[in-house]
């Protein structure tokens, strides 16, 4: 909880929350790992990192409560693990990534309206703590956000990014 005064701040130094929670999970049974996270913030929109009422978010209140949930399942199998992961995310939800949270400032997702995201991959493990993943994801808007295929202003709710990542760990 933030015990801010509201009164004595700028927008430089208000707190982004007014408040937060955040509940994880990750359990493994023998090579399925299941990874999982809630959130429930309540954003604070005179802070400079929020998005703003008049040009992202008609309507943002600072007593407005957000919502997200993340599960990522994946299986070992030797060098290869795939997985499947999920997002889910109100349009008040805050948190740290600009590719689902639309309360972000110059997030890439601002004004979804609230969002679903499924990803499918695979994590292949080279020598050295290197991996590759392969993956597909599919983004579900509740607003028109994301631009056709040719870059026109005929806006779409869904948005499917098929990509490689090169991940090293040391």
């Amino acid at each position: 909880m933030n015990t801010q005064d509201d009164e004595d701040i700028t927008p430089d130094t208000a707190s982004p929350l007014k408040m937060a929670t955040d509940i994880m999970i990750e359990q493994k049974i023998g090579k399925l790992t299941i990874n999982g996270e809630a959130i429930v913030t309540q954003v604070n929109k005179a802070n400079t990192d929020i998005s703003t009422t008049s040009s992202t978010q008609p309507g943002l209140t600072d007593s407005e409560t957000g919502k997200a949930v993340y599960v990522k399942v994946k299986y070992s199998m030797g060098n290869n693990t795939p997985y499947v992961k999920g997002v889910y995310a109100d349009r008040y939800a805050y948190f740290d990534d600009g590719d689902y949270s639309a309360t972000l400032k110059n997030s890439s997702v601002l004004k979804h309206g609230g969002l679903t995201a499924l990803e499918v991959g695979d994590e292949y493990a080279l020598k050295g703590g290197l991996k590759v993943i392969p993956y597909v994801e599919i983004k579900n808007t509740e607003n028109k956000i994301f631009k056709d295929k040719d870059g026109n202003s005929n806006k779409k709710d869904q948005s499917v990014l098929a990509a490689v990542k090169v991940k090293l760990t040391f």
